[in-house]
């Protein structure tokens, strides 16, 4: 019997090289086109398990964190927590010496008052001097307009002072004083000099005729603002007010102004509550005719535009001669 073999080919691998034997594939359906069915069934994912973790182990890691993201700004606030402590604590910041205070602006306040508004502060640090305070004790001195108080590294303080600007005499009393344009009454300083008027009335003060109701600053400050504007009218007009030696505030209607007119001769002039210009150069270009009309003129009433009433002292009475009788005794004989 012949045997028969089956030969193979070139290009086929052996059996078993090729490994077993497999159906060839056949594509199937594509995703998009496989028929939804009602029933299929989805799934959830499986949820996973959670581990129980020790609380305290927990905690010390987040604290771990903290402390890393935290030290930078922990040991900033060491470093200002030293030198807080070392700034107020050191004597190299205390205020001590002749030229720890030191003044400016000051003209005719002396330096002795000042030191007296911080003689409680000497030897100790100048952070804790209370600013706003010696700067508000400065404000009670009469002289002081305005005050303010600077540190200065490390051991000094600055004082800054806006001293007031005097604008006439006051009379108060018995005595002169200088009064601002505020009406704050000024003690004269030594060794100064001012050619100003003399303002009479003001309230507050002995001079003053009427009685002060209310503030009595506050009035000062009115009457004074009323002889600024003579003045400032005199100026713009381009009077000299050099003659005024006084002027009297008392009545809030009328300005009085005490004019010389020659060496010890003087006129009250009134020149009411206002156009002082014009009424002043009436009383300049008649006071000579009225002169010599009226030898006693006493005072000039100018409270009435275009008008001039003239007060003259009556000429003084004159006594009767008196006939002295000689008497003579006779003797009889």
């Amino acid at each position: 019997m012949a045997e028969l073999r089956l030969k193979k080919r070139p290009s086929e691998p052996d059996e078993a090289e090729a490994g077993p034997a497999r159906w060839p594939e056949e594509p199937g359906p594509a995703l998009d086109d496989e028929p939804e069915t009602p029933d299929r069934e989805f799934r959830r994912p499986a949820r996973r398990a959670r581990v129980r973790r020790s609380l305290g182990a927990a905690l010390a890691r987040r604290s771990l964190r903290l402390l890393r993201s935290a030290w930078p700004a922990l040991l900033a606030l060491l470093l200002l927590l030293l030198a807080y402590r070392y700034v107020t604590t050191s004597p190299a910041f205390a205020l001590s010496g002749s030229g720890a205070i030191e003044v400016s602006g000051a003209r005719h306040l002396a330096a002795a008052r000042v030191d007296r508004v911080f003689a409680a502060d000497f030897g100790r640090n100048i952070f804790f001097v209370p600013l706003q305070a010696r700067a508000d004790a400065l404000l009670q001195i009469p002289w002081v307009r305005r005050a303010a108080v600077l540190r200065i590294w490390p051991d000094r303080l600055r004082v800054e002072i806006e001293e007031r600007v005097p604008v006439a005499f006051a009379r108060v009393g018995s005595r002169l004083d200088l009064v601002d344009e505020d009406g704050v009454l000024l003690p004269p300083p030594p060794r100064a000099h001012y050619d100003f008027p003399v303002l009479a009335g003001l309230a507050g003060t002995p001079s003053a005729t009427v009685a002060d109701g209310g503030d009595a600053g506050a009035q000062r400050r009115a009457q004074v603002r009323r002889y600024l504007d003579l003045r400032q009218a005199l100026a713009d007009g381009g009077v000299s007010a050099a003659a005024i030696s006084e002027v009297r505030l008392n009545d809030p209607d009328d300005l009085v102004a005490v004019v010389a007119v020659a060496p010890g001769a003087a006129l009250l002039v009134h020149l009411g509550d206002g156009a002082y210009l014009a009424r002043y150069k009436l009383f300049l270009a008649h006071i000579e005719d009225w002169r010599r009309n009226y030898p006693r003129l006493q005072s000039v009433d100018l409270r009435y535009d275009g008008q001039a009433i003239l007060d003259s002292a009556p000429a003084p009475a004159v006594k009767p001669a008196v006939a002295a009788r000689r008497r003579v005794a006779t003797r009889r004989r």
